[in-house]
């Protein structure tokens, strides 16, 4: 909700394996630690990659402060 009403970004679930340009993408991955995530930010997308639901707001958060940082 924090991409939605803070920075008009849509979420949209997308099950498929191609990674379309000019998105972000919440991607699970056991092998990382409980909580741990990974931002990957490129010129055309983010993947967030957690292991756990957890792992994957802490991410977004921290997203959401770069992206805050960014705009003033």
């Amino acid at each position: 909700d924090v991409l939605k009403n803070e920075f008009s970004i849509q979420v949209t679930q997308q099950n498929n394996k191609v990674l379309s340009k000019n998105a972000i993408y919440l991607q699970l991955d056991s092998k990382l630690g409980k909580e741990a995530y990974v931002l990957d930010v490129q010129t055309d997308k983010i993947v967030c990659k957690a292991s756990s639901n957890a792992g994957l707001f802490y991410g977004l958060q921290t997203l959401a402060q770069l992206i805050q940082t960014e705009n003033g």
